[in-house]
């Protein structure tokens, strides 16, 4: 949960994407974007400690 001008700069952007589908199968285009996207975070917590999370590694895992 963020809470905007406390822990987090009031003119801060994040992207953000949505797909919409018109036709097809949502799980067909759910397992082309998890083979093409690559989603990268990083972010500190309130009590100072540093975390990154990375869906590559992610996949990898499972």
């Amino acid at each position: 949960m963020f809470i905007v001008g406390k822990f987090i700069p009031p003119d801060k952007k994040f992207n953000t994407f949505s797909i919409v589908l018109a036709d097809g199968d949502p799980g067909v285009v759910f397992l082309q974007a998890r083979e093409r996207v690559r989603m990268l975070v990083r972010y500190d917590s309130i009590l100072g400690d540093s975390y990154i999370y990375d869906s590559d590694l992610t996949r990898q895992r499972a």
